[in-house]
């Protein structure tokens, strides 16, 4: 989100430290009973005191959304777009929403930063979608699909590029003053590292990361992390100016840098990138919309295809988006209205909870509901759905329910796969640090005696 000179800016990130996560003790092991240490001690386990290091991020079971938030809502979507995702979900046997996501984030890698959105903030079409499902179930076939149509332009405009700078080469020996070097653009990247990804996003107008696997660019940060990486991502995320040097070429400006991200990863690889304090503690995995349905079996082999006129006629859209003049927009007033009252029913959101991930995804949710916003209208306008030269309220409406939908599916992110990872980051030494803040009179010696270590190995623990 770039924001407008004439208003303050809001605060994006949080302040964090690394925890350094040790092998923690069996979830199983019993500490002791009072008697057995020093007089009046309750009886411990570490279940219990792993569930207070991680009562910040626990939130009420009774909160639970409602289960209509769970399934994603297509009815708003462009009637082409409704037709890929009902017939490639029936033919793939995948649910709708895999298909649906896949769809808008190829729409908003063709878009780029063709489509603008003025208002407080400026906002492109840009989103981080990260799809999460077992191994097997087939999450990355309606990426396949989604995507093609930019692969395959991708390839032939590279083949005719590739003629064009060959024939650059041989006329620039002959007149080097008068010679244009041919450019290329890129629209898709699946190398993520921060110099090429910089490089391709500014001779590029903006990219998008597709990649079938998070996990690679995930373990990346541990590798850059020392280096900014990830505050790059950060001013990437709010269209923020990037400068960057390159040797021989002095300090080159990226002026509202467009960055869209989408790939799969699997349950257990997210609970693991999630023990990662800092990428929570600064807001970076906050930004992203989930998508994490319940599991579903694999389903059988289904003999069936897609309706080769059907994605003919995708292929024909993304094309046109691709080649649509720059353009700006604004919300109608009674979208505006719209928008006002869900950032506010956000903020009473924010309010009324302590859990630090989720006030962070609600935060970042008024971000998506007007770059989902955009990215909607402009299809419609393109499928000639809509001739406003405004983003009508229906549209807000509408992604007001896809943003319930995300808000739903971070919140199952929180239950089933933070609140594990943070359990998990408590160490002998946080247990035994924990007893002696909380029991001043704890005996470590018949502590160390009822759960079978040295004293030794207690006080090393606890100097920690």
């Amino acid at each position: 989100m770039k924001q407008k000179k004439n208003f303050p800016a809001s605060p994006q990130t949080g302040a964090g430290e690394i925890l350094q996560s040790e092998k923690p003790i069996n979830a199983e092991t019993k500490i002791v009973n009072s008697s057995e240490i020093c007089n009046n001690i309750d009886v411990l386990n570490t279940t219990s005191l792993k569930e207070n290091k991680a009562s910040h991020l626990v939130e009420d079971k009774n909160k639970s959304s409602n289960d209509k938030e769970l399934e994603f809502p297509i009815y708003g979507l462009p009637s082409l777009i409704q037709k890929m995702t009902i017939q490639g979900a029936e033919v793939y046997q995948v649910s709708q929403e895999l298909f649906a996501v896949s769809l808008i984030s190829a729409m908003c890698a063709a878009i780029k930063k063709k489509a603008k959105l003025i208002d407080k903030y400026t906002n492109y079409p840009q989103l981080w979608i990260i799809i999460i499902a077992k191994s097997g179930v087939g999450k990355s076939t309606p990426l396949s699909i989604a995507f093609k149509p930019l692969e395959s332009k991708e390839h032939n405009e590279y083949l005719l590029y590739q003629k064009e700078l060959q024939k650059w080469q041989e006329e620039e020996k002959k007149d080097r003053a008068n010679s244009t070097r041919p450019s290329f653009e890129c629209y898709l990247n699946n190398d993520a590292t921060p110099e090429a990804l910089l490089s391709t996003i500014g001779e590029s107008n903006g990219i998008t990361i597709y990649r079938d696997e998070l996990l690679g660019w995930f373990n990346d940060f541990g590798r850059y992390a020392k280096s900014g990486e990830i505050e790059t991502y950060l001013s990437l995320y709010n269209n923020s100016d990037i400068k960057v040097s390159r040797k021989g070429e002095g300090t080159i400006i990226i002026n509202d840098p467009f960055l869209s991200v989408i790939g799969t990863t699997q349950p257990n690889t997210l609970k693991k990138f999630l023990k990662n304090e800092t990428m929570i503690d600064n807001g970076f995995i906050q930004r992203f919309l989930f998508v994490f349905p319940p599991d579903s079996p694999k389903p059988y082999y289904r003999d069936q295809t897609m309706d080769k006129a059907l994605l003919a006629d995708y292929d024909s859209f993304i094309n046109d988006l691709c080649s649509m003049p720059e353009s700006k927009t604004s919300f109608s007033d009674e979208a505006k209205k719209a928008f006002i009252k869900y950032a506010n029913e956000l903020t009473d959101k924010i309010n009324q909870t302590e859990n630090n991930f989720l006030r962070a995804v609600y935060s970042k949710m008024e971000i998506a509901l007007a770059r989902l916003s955009l990215v909607i209208y402009i299809a419609k306008v393109k499928t000639k759905e809509t001739y406003t030269n405004t983003i009508e309220v229906s549209i807000v409406e509408y992604c007001i329910q896809i943003c319930r939908y995300f808000t739903a599916m971070a919140e199952r992110v929180n239950t089933h796969l933070l609140n594990d990872a943070e359990a998990s980051r408590l160490s002998n030494a946080d247990i035994f640090k924990e007893l002696s803040k909380r029991y001043e009179k704890l005996n470590q010696s018949k502590l160390a005696e009822a759960i079978g270590i040295t004293q030794q190995a207690v006080n090393k623990l606890l100097n920690k």
